[in-house]
């Protein structure tokens, strides 16, 4: 019974230590043509701390939104990538 005590309260422990790393985590999105275009500050000030934008999609294709969503993230300070 004792073992059991011990073992729960390592698993409880475990579990609290996880909910807590998780919450520390910086979020983010990925965002394309097919989101259309948007609102950056918006997106900052839902917490999102940084974003991918698509460029292309093999060699023949380019993302329309590319440019915008790399300027607008980065002006409203989310930190991006493609």
């Amino acid at each position: 019974m004792k073992l059991l005590k011990i073992f729960g309260g390592v698993i409880g422990t475990a579990f609290l230590m996880t909910s807590t790393l998780m919450a520390q985590r910086p979020h983010g999105i990925d965002v394309s043509s097919y989101q259309g275009t948007p609102n950056w500050t918006s997106v900052k000030n839902c917490g999102w701390t940084f974003a991918w934008a698509k460029a292309t999609e093999g060699v023949s294709i380019t993302d329309g939104s590319y440019r915008y969503n790399i300027n607008n993230g980065k002006a409203a300070g989310v930190y991006m990538g493609a």
